[in-house]
Parts: structure tokens; C-alpha cells; sequence
């Protein structure tokens, strides 16, 4: 089926192993123990894999995310939405025998200052992200088990790599402060880069932009705003960049 997604530029698959798995159940019940209305406080090995929605997981990689209609309907096809009534009454739908379905209305999550308006034609919902992570959740029932599959671009997920390995869940690094800013002056930087890709393929497509004889480029109203607007992205990068190096102090033979 993933194949069949032209829109694709990479997907990744994995299972989670048996000592995340277990790290996992054992962190959330301690948390919610005393919670009986959370699932997470009565788990077991007899009902886990109704509780637990990550034991699997897809990433699909796009290279523009105007092409996120394209592989959201592909996965719809498959994955068809439940009645809404079924989202009201429950967190995570129940499965159903031989059924594959999105068990939650997925999940838009985006930087600040984000054009939504590519999502917001189809049933989903919006979550701001304050760290500026930008990628589309969702939750299926295939086969009787939970799995997510993540949807995002090339751009997304570079930093996202990038910050997973070096500043999430590392506060015992000694220098994860200066870690986490400088994660947030790539996320700015990468988002920027991921919008001016887009402007490049929708110039491509509307050709709305022309060269006169004297080198002069022309566009309209609009095309001049979009790049205004990224061009504003870099400068807000840049400045936050700038701050990071004014705080920097060198200590001559000081390095722990």
C-alpha cells in the first residue's frame, strides 16, 4: 500500500521492542495508578495491545508538504474515518473484528505562524507545538492492534532526528541548555527552509514569477507576501542565532 503512494519520498517502519514496551507500561502505570478511569492504571499483559497505540509504527517522508492530500486520502482508503459519534464517546475507538480504521481523528500538529489551510478541507484536528515539531499523527486499528504512522517532510524530519538523538529526554547532559537553544535556532532555520521548498514548487507550478530585460523579477501581491512571510522566518532564525553567540563566553583551557 505505501508503495503505491507516489507523493512518498522515503518511509520508515518500526516495533517496539520488548524493554521500551515494557518501560513504557511500567512508567505510565506508576504515573496514572490511581487514576481508574485511565487505561494505563489497570494494564495488563491480557489487554495491552487495546491500550498501548504506538506498538507499531510508519513514517512517511514527503518531499513537499503539498502533497500531504494526496497520501492523507491514500491513507483514508485505507484507514476509513469512523462515525463521529464513535470520537466523541471514546479516546481510542475500540477495534472491530476484521476491521482496519483511524482510531482517532489524526492529529495536525504545526509551528507557530503555520498556513493551515492545506488541512483544514479534511477531518482533522490542530495542535500548536511551542518547540516548533511539525508532523500529522494518526492512529489505526489494523489487525486487532494499535499503530501510529506519522506523516511529515523531508525537512520536518531531519531536525526532528536531530533533536530526538541529541536534546530529547538528555537534561542530564551538562550542556543541554545551550543544546536546546541551539535545537530551537535549527527548528527555525529548517522551517523557513521547509516553506522557501514549497514557494520553489508552487512558482514551478503557477509560474508566477517572470524575469524582464533588465534582470528585474515580477510577481503578484501574494507571491511577494509568502516570501516576505519566509524570509521573515530566516530573520527570526538569525536573530535568535546572534543572541546564542552573544551568550557565549570562551574560557581558555575550560572544557567540563
Amino acid at each position: 500500500m505505501v508503495e503505491s503512494i507516489d507523493s512518498i519520498h522515503l518511509h520508515t517502519s518500526r516495533v517496539k521492542t520488548l524493554d521500551s514496551l515494557l518501560r513504557k507500561v511500567i512508567t505510565k502505570r506508576h504515573e496514572r495508578l490511581f487514576n481508574r478511569h485511565d487505561p494505563y492504571s489497570h494494564i495488563s499483559e491480557e489487554n495491552f495491545q487495546s491500550i498501548i497505540t504506538d506498538l507499531a509504527g510508519v513514517r512517511l517522508i514527503m518531499s513537499y508538504r503539498g502533497d500531504w492530500n494526496k497520501m492523507h486520502q491514500a491513507l483514508v482508503s485505507k484507514f476509513p474515518y469512523c462515525d463521529n459519534s464513535e470520537y466523541e464517546k471514546y479516546t481510542i475507538v475500540p477495534h472491530k473484528e476484521q476491521q482496519c480504521f483511524l482510531a482517532q481523528i489524526p492529529v495536525v500538529i504545526h509551528a507557530k505562524n503555520d498556513d493551515l489551510s492545506i488541512f483544514l478541507s479534511e477531518n482533522v484536528k490542530t495542535r500548536l507545538h511551542e518547540g516548533g515539531y511539525r508532523s500529522v499523527h494518526y492512529i489505526v486499528s489494523y489487525d486487532n492492534v494499535y499503530a501510529e504512522i506519522q506523516t511529515r517532510t523531508i525537512y520536518d524530519e531531519a531536525w526532528s532526528d536531530c533533536d530526538h538523538r541529541y536534546v530529547y529526554k538528555h537534561e542530564e547532559n551538562l550542556s543541554h541548555p545551550a543544546l536546546l537553544e541551539m535545537s530551537g535556532i535549527l527548528n527555525t532555520y529548517t522551517n523557513a527552509s521547509n516553506d522557501l521548498g514549497e514557494e520553489i514548487r508552487n512558482v514551478f507550478l503557477s509560474k508566477n514569477i517572470r524575469i524582464d530585460e533588465t534582470n528585474t523579477f515580477h510577481t503578484n501581491e501574494e507571491e511577494r507576501l509568502r516570501i516576505d512571510q519566509i524570509f521573515s522566518r530566516y530573520e527570526e532564525a538569525q536573530n535568535r542565532f546572534r543572541a546564542f553567540i552573544d551568550q557565549l563566553v570562551t574560557r581558555k583551557g575550560w572544557s567540563e
